[in-house]
């Protein structure tokens, strides 16, 4: 009975001990929050797209993906970036193609957070011309490096309107 007791106590001692350190052992525990974002620097990025093109005709829908390169910089609340962004989407034997660069001005929502408008330029071959588009969206950081990021883009063209939704991750180079 006595050497229950006594691995009992010194069990619940060194879960004790244990238990602070852990509590000590790192700044960004589970217990504290992450340290507000920097939304500023260098940043690439993946993403899944989804689009549909509304038209007389009816709708045709496609997804696809793309990479993008950007930069941002950070005023106090406001952020004001840069893209260019990379999308394919697969069209029976073709590969539909997009090259656009984007603005992007928003505003931090919350430390880890923000929304922003766009306005985009950009060439694809299904139409091969140019097109203007604008859209916007949020982004979420997940860590110092790491942002999920859910965009809607609006691009009207030749009676037509293309309707996409793009959600993927950056990830901060600097």
């Amino acid at each position: 009975m006595k050497l229950r007791t006594i691995a009992a106590a010194a069990l619940a001692s060194t879960m004790i001990a244990g238990g602070a350190q852990i509590a000590q052992a790192d700044e960004y525990s589970m217990y504290s929050p992450m340290p507000a974002h920097d939304w500023s620097g260098f940043y690439v990025g993946k993403f899944a797209v989804a689009a549909m093109e509304i038209y007389d005709g009816g709708i045709y829908g496609f997804g696809g993906f793309g990479a993008a390169l950007g930069y941002n910089w950070q005023d106090g609340s406001t952020i004001y970036g840069i893209e260019k962004f990379v999308g394919f989407a697969p069209d029976g034997d073709d590969i539909l193609a997009s090259y656009q660069v984007t603005g992007r001005i928003g505003t931090v929502l919350t430390e880890n957070s923000i929304i922003y408008g766009s306005l985009s330029a950009g060439f694809t071959n299904a139409w091969d011309e140019a097109y203007v588009a604008f859209g916007g969206g949020v982004e979420v950081a997940m860590n110092e490096k790491l942002a999920w990021r859910t965009h809607v883009q609006f691009t009207p063209f030749d009676g037509a309107v293309i309707a996409g939704v793009a959600t993927g991750f950056t990830y901060n180079l600097d």
